[in-house]
């Protein structure tokens, strides 16, 4: 059987139509395996697909080739053009499964981190009115500390029974300091808390700390020999100052 000039030219055109859809599957390919979020069973699948594509287009042409190569065919050519015409028509098809597969499978992992990074936010903002929620506590427990040692510092003596009561609200305000610290460390160490937030908390947190010790230093070496002078009550009142102004910035 002879091919015709018509016949031979519209099989370089069936040619290149494959050669163009090749080079479609191939950028489509490259572009999905060499994405960083395709990983496991869906790129495997991926790349053994497209290996077997290549393998099976490259068989289609060279029976198209041999076939046409001395301007006739014979049933054997034809038989073997045909076969391999349906395997790369088999091997397009799970090429084209294997892509759908791989980008279903990019995208249900970016949002499986789009919902991980929602989650983290709303923890980190769960976090952050918790935290805010304690120091109010603490900036209350050191207020009525405050108040009482005022009251107490006010003739200068301190009985036995006010040194207790005094006792008593700075291990309150210890408590809950430390309630503040285990919020605050929850929200410190989440991962979508960078940059000069991170770094303002972290000053402020510090600066907080650093005004309770003081203020409880100033407070127990006070009332330490039973009795108040004016500059430690003096102390005392810049202390709970300094106080204030730490737990303002937090």
């Amino acid at each position: 059987m002879w091919i015709t000039e018509a016949e031979a030219k519209a099989t370089a055109t069936y040619i290149n139509t494959v050669e163009s859809t090749s080079q479609a599957a191939a950028k489509s390919y490259s572009e999905l395996y060499n994405n960083g979020y395709l990983e496991g069973s869906a790129k495997v699948s991926l790349g053994n697909a497209y290996a077997s594509f290549v393998s099976y287009k490259d068989a289609l042409l060279n029976a198209i080739e041999t076939a046409i190569a001395d301007g006739k065919t014979t049933t054997a050519e034809k038989a073997s053009v045909d076969k391999a015409f349906s395997r790369y028509n088999t091997a397009y098809a799970s090429l084209s499964t294997a892509i759908e597969t791989a980008n279903k499978s990019i995208q249900d992992k970016l949002k499986g981190y789009s919902d991980n990074a929602q989650m983290a936010a709303d923890e980190a903002k769960n976090n952050a009115a918790q935290a805010m929620e304690d120091a109010n506590e603490a900036k209350n427990a050191v207020s009525d500390l405050n108040d009482y040692v005022d009251g107490a510092f006010a003739d200068g003596i301190i009985s036995e029974t006010e040194a207790k009561a005094i006792a008593t609200y700075i291990n309150t305000v210890t408590a809950t300091k430390k309630e503040v610290d285990a919020t605050y460390a929850t929200l410190y160490n989440n991962a979508y808390l960078t940059g000069t937030a991170k770094s303002n908390l972290y000053s402020a947190k510090n600066s907080f700390n650093t005004a309770i010790s003081n203020l409880i230093t100033a407070i127990q070496s006070a009332i330490a020999d039973g009795k108040t002078t004016s500059s430690e009550k003096s102390n005392v009142d810049s202390k709970f100052t300094a106080f204030n102004n730490a737990y303002s910035n937090l």
